[in-house]
């Protein structure tokens, strides 16, 4: 079993009051987010590149509004992406949005590989002078070694990243079965310490209580959204044993403790590999037992 506690390391005279989410609160927010997804994109028709999804999307959304606290309008204003959808044909495919020049359909692979090689193209080199965020790695699969690789190509550049703008290791797989509990935690801490986008890959319809427990865990998300903006690094190894940390606002330091070994180990982190002295005296929260 692999153990991954993050830790808030801070000064004692500080403390944290945990809130606790809930699957309504997380629905609500989440069909919040789509209308206010399909106002934006009144001038520009995504059912037109993604019928079906838009089309699923709508009926899921208007099955969970009643409960949640969603208004008629909220959610009528997503479904008007489905406007077309009884009578979109083939050029909807065939071409680009303004019918002016073919579409990619025959090219999804090269488009794909085209959009996605950035990560292997040094892209937190340049890309902090056009953009927010951009891809540090190819795409993530559900899987422990895939997973953890991408931590490791992502931390090599963590000096690029700050606020304004930010690596990007690809989406979580929190959620999609493939992987243990414990290891959806290494790999929520991970990137919550690395400040990646939060971007759930798996269907919040369908998930069970173990993976909501992982992606609400407000302590670990305000590691990922901690103010100060600096990405946590790597800061110790031995074997499969790792030590990662990051500064935090607040004379605050978050600590993950990453055992990537198949067996269960101590781990070791002096005050010196996260940045302390000998002296400090602090107050630590396993941030996975609030």
């Amino acid at each position: 079993m692999r153990s991954d506690p993050i830790i808030l390391i801070r000064m004692a005279s500080q403390s944290d009051s945990p809130i606790s989410l809930c699957r309504a609160d997380l629905i609500q927010r989440s069909v919040r987010l789509l209308s206010d997804f399909s106002l934006i994109t009144q001038s520009f028709d995504v059912s037109n590149f993604f019928p079906q999804v838009v089309k699923n999307v709508a009926s899921q959304s208007l099955e969970v509004r009643r409960g949640v606290g969603v208004s008629d309008e909220e959610i009528l204003g997503f479904a008007k992406l489905c406007n077309d959808e009884l009578t979109l044909d083939n050029i909807s495919r065939t071409m680009t949005c303004a019918k002016t020049m073919p579409w990619s359909l025959g090219y999804e692979e090269q488009d794909a590989n085209t959009f996605a090689s950035w990560g292997q193209e040094d892209s937190a080199t340049w890309a902090p002078n056009i953009g927010n965020s951009w891809r540090t790695t190819g795409d993530i699969k559900d899987t422990w070694d895939i997973m953890t690789l991408h931590a490791d190509q992502n931390d090599q550049w963590a000096s690029y990243a700050g606020p304004g703008g930010w690596n990007d290791p690809d989406m979580l797989e929190v959620g999609n079965r493939g992987l243990s509990t414990e290891e959806y935690r290494s790999h929520f801490s991970i990137w919550a310490l690395a400040k990646a986008p939060f971007i759930l890959g798996c269907d919040i319809c369908s998930m069970d209580e173990e993976t909501l427990e992982v992606i609400t865990n407000k302590e670990v998300i305000s590691v990922n959204q901690d103010k100060l903006g600096v990405q946590g690094e790597k800061v110790k190894k031995t074997g499969d044993l790792e030590v990662w940390a990051g500064p935090l606002r607040g004379n605050r330091i978050a600590v993950i403790l990453w055992n990537r070994g198949s067996s269960k180990a101590t781990i070791r982190a002096d005050w010196s590999d996260i940045d302390l002295k000998s002296s400090a005296v602090v107050d630590a929260q396993d941030l996975w037992a609030v």
